[in-house]
């Protein structure tokens, strides 16, 4: 079974449209239950959704009967609960639940160096969508506040996905995807910088710099400040052509082990201490393989050359 909120309401068992109730009430409630897949809502959190703040006396044993009407449509095991509250059981099931999991996925493949995978992650986290998350209840105040979550997120995986593909040289995807979105959010400036660097990459160079001079004025108008730090160096990249806008940028790779570099800069001059220095080059013929670590202690009075014997 399949439970699907990223869009209109629907459920789906073995590729057919299970029937749902089509009263607003049950239908509100199986909603509420299926945005907060395996955990449990109150009765009073369910009253509060389903009545908005003016109950009737029989809110309570409402709700009963909407779980008994929800349990024959959907299969008994689905909803569980008690005279205190319901849970929807079968997260996995839930299109929002895959989608969460689907971006965290892409976001642990980036984090790696995989670009390319983590683009598949992110298309699939995307490709789950039918439409705006929970349209059907723009009055819930407890949807819509999910809504709105699910709605940010979305956004957030579409930027990611855009930045993938511009790692992998797919500025057309790029384009294609970031144009809209710049000019549905003006103030989002990570999503100008996408879009002004796909433009610069297919020789487009006045376009991008249009971009800039186009969020810059809805920044300046709207909001009274001016684009961050990262947006005007790329501004002033693209005016002076530089060369390394055209590489397609690599995902981070987790850093190796850094060497030790803690050790004062060599004496330009050193002459004597010729015993000391011959004790030390025989305890490094010791050494056998090159992970092997020994270790020599220099003593003695404060300024008799110690750092100049050891560096």
């Amino acid at each position: 079974m399949e439970a699907r909120i990223l869009g209109p309401l629907e459920v789906v068992a073995d590729g057919h449209g299970v029937v749902l109730a089509t009263a607003r009430k049950p239908r509100l409630m199986l909603a509420a239950l299926l945005a907060h897949a395996g955990q449990a809502l109150s009765i009073e959190t369910l009253t509060g959704a389903l009545w908005e703040g003016s109950p009737p006396v029989s809110a309570r044993r409402n709700i009963q009967l909407y779980a008994h009407q929800l349990r024959r449509m959907l299969g008994g095991a689905t909803i569980t609960g008690d005279d205190r509250g319901y849970v929807y059981t079968g997260a996995e099931s839930v299109d929002a639940t895959l989608f969460r999991r689907y971006a965290e996925r892409g976001r642990k493949l980036w984090e790696v160096g995989e670009p390319a995978a983590a683009a598949q992650a992110w298309r699939a986290a995307l490709d789950l969508w039918r439409g705006p998350a929970l349209a059907e209840f723009p009055d819930s105040a407890l949807l819509a506040e999910e809504a709105r979550r699910l709605e940010d997120l979305r956004l957030d995986v579409r930027e990611l996905w855009a930045q993938s593909q511009l790692a992998v040289g797919d500025t057309g995807a790029v384009l294609a995807e970031v144009t809209p979105l710049a000019h549905a959010h003006p103030f989002r400036e990570s999503l100008c910088g996408l879009l002004m660097r796909a433009l610069y990459r297919c020789g487009r160079q006045a376009e991008a710099l249009e971009a800039y001079r186009r969020t810059r004025r809805h920044l300046a108008e709207q909001l009274g400040i001016e684009p961050g730090p990262e947006l005007q160096q790329l501004h002033a990249a693209i005016l002076r052509r530089d060369e390394l806008l055209l590489a397609a940028p690599s995902a981070p790779i987790t850093a190796g082990p850094v060497p030790p570099a803690q050790l004062p800069a060599g004496p330009r001059d050193f002459t004597g201490r010729a015993a000391a220095l011959a004790s030390l080059d025989a305890l490094l013929a010791l050494a056998g393989e090159p992970e092997q670590v020994l270790v020599a202690a220099v003593t003695g009075m404060p300024g008799v050359g110690k750092s100049g014997v050891a560096v």
